[in-house]
Parts: C-alpha cells; sequence; structure tokens
C-alpha cells in the first residue's frame, strides 16, 4: 500500500486573516464557557 502525503502553504489575504481570527476568537470563548460550566 502506497500512502502519500502532502503539504499545502496558504497565504490568506488580510480578510481572511481576520476571518480566521474570528473563528478562533468565538472557539475560544465556546470552550472558555464550556470549561466554566463543567467547574460549577
Amino acid at each position: 500500500m502506497i500512502t502519500y502525503t502532502y503539504q499545502y502553504k496558504i497565504k490568506p489575504t488580510k480578510q481572511q486573516i481576520r476571518q480566521f481570527e474570528q473563528y478562533l476568537d468565538i472557539c475560544r470563548n465556546v470552550y472558555n464557557y464550556a470549561h466554566a460550566e463543567r467547574k460549577t
């Protein structure tokens, strides 16, 4: 069996970078909220 792996280098635009940062911010907030809920 032959397995191929590929690596892609992305070059996002400034608008895409802002969108990624927004997604990450939302994910962080959801994670922190769930973590706080679990602790209480």
